[in-house]
């Protein structure tokens, strides 16, 4: 009787543990299908979307200026006092930057002055260059680390910071 009742204990055992397995497995099984839809929804939205555009938007202001003309903005005064293109460039820390085959970097030089009463940190991101063809290039981010960078950094008022910034631009 008690070995009969053993094995009892052990088949309910076993089909408790199976059930167990058995219901993590449907759980799964849904989670992916539910994945599975949402990734499928995701990729339609994505793909009804036209890619984005490289005309310049009419709101853009162009401040057309000569190497050594002051730019006055609302907070600050930017000056380029050269640019210089490259094909590498040293880094503080790590490897160089090396532009891709079909690329160059154009290295602009300016001084930014912080016109408010308060300090901010100084991002070049707005502070864009348009080619002949009126592409807008943006600053090369992973030229953070340029010796004598002016990428994030703080501006204190009235006193000026001269760095470099870093654009990557079609041959």
């Amino acid at each position: 009787m008690k070995k009969e009742h053993l094995q009892m204990t052990f088949l309910g055992v076993a089909c408790l543990i199976i059930g167990f397995f058995v219901g993590i497995e449907y759980k799964n099984a849904e989670i992916r299908s539910i994945l599975t839809k949402a990734q499928d929804e995701i990729s339609q939205i994505a793909n009804s979307i036209s890619p984005a555009t490289t005309t310049i938007p009419a709101s853009t202001v162009f401040i057309d200026k000569k190497i050594g003309d002051d730019v006055v903005l609302s907070t600050m005064n930017l000056k380029v006092n050269s640019i210089e293109e490259k094909n590498t460039i040293p880094m503080d820390f790590g490897n160089p930057l090396t532009a891709k085959a079909e690329t160059k970097f154009v290295v602009v030089d300016l001084t930014a002055t912080n016109t408010t009463s308060d300090p901010f940190l100084y991002d070049p991101d707005g502070v864009d260059i348009i080619d002949n063809k009126q592409r807008r290039y943006t600053y090369k981010t992973d030229s953070i680390g340029l010796p004598k960078g002016l990428s994030f950094i703080n501006l204190p008022p009235s006193i000026a910071e001269t760095g470099r910034v870093v654009y990557e631009v079609p041959k």
